[in-house]
């Protein structure tokens, strides 16, 4: 019965579709604290969005960069937003102070409520990362908590392995337990 369910689970891995890109839920504010320390008259905001991306390089200096191919998601709990650019990177590490993970590294670009934003990462001087308005002019410097979220084929293997782990439970203990 085990070594089935291992041939089994063996050819999963080997018919299965290719890697996905890995995908990123970020949220994030905005950071009234900094605003206020730099004397900026921010913008209120507050964004949920999903960035699927494919990796282009590993093991940079800096860590690994990926290519933004697709967000979507939502800004002030009602306007919608749409990637309005591609090839922007996406570096895997983190960066800035106080430290943030997972930074776009050159503006991210992206439409909500008919105008165009951006997002972009002050690696030189703040370490922030802003998000700009680009049909009015107005930004708010912004928090961004970004975490990988795991892909299909991750969460297969993990459940493969419960569904040994379980079988191996049932069949050392007691008959009665699985019937």
């Amino acid at each position: 019965m085990l070594s089935k369910l291992l041939l089994s689970s063996l050819a999963l891995f080997l018919f299965a579709a290719p890697a996905l890109p890995d995908s990123f839920i970020v949220t994030g504010e905005t950071n009234n604290a900094v605003c206020s320390y730099f004397g900026d008259s921010c913008i209120q905001t507050s964004y949920r969005i999903t960035i699927d991306a494919d990796v282009e390089f590993v093991g940079l200096p800096y860590g690994d960069q990926l290519v933004v191919k697709s967000l979507s998601g939502i800004l002030d709990n009602q306007y919608a937003m749409t990637l309005a650019s591609t090839g922007v990177w996406l570096l895997i590490g983190t960066y800035g102070t106080p430290p943030q993970t997972n930074m776009p590294y050159n503006p991210l670009f992206f439409t909500a409520n008919g105008q165009q934003w951006s997002f972009g990462f002050d690696q030189w001087i703040t370490g922030t990362t802003l998000l700009e308005n680009e049909t009015t002019g107005e930004y708010a410097i912004v928090t961004w908590n970004c975490v990988q979220t795991p892909e299909p084929p991750t969460l297969l293997l993990l459940g493969i392995g419960l569904a040994v782990l379980a079988g191996c439970f049932c069949s050392g203990i007691s008959h009665r337990l699985c019937a």
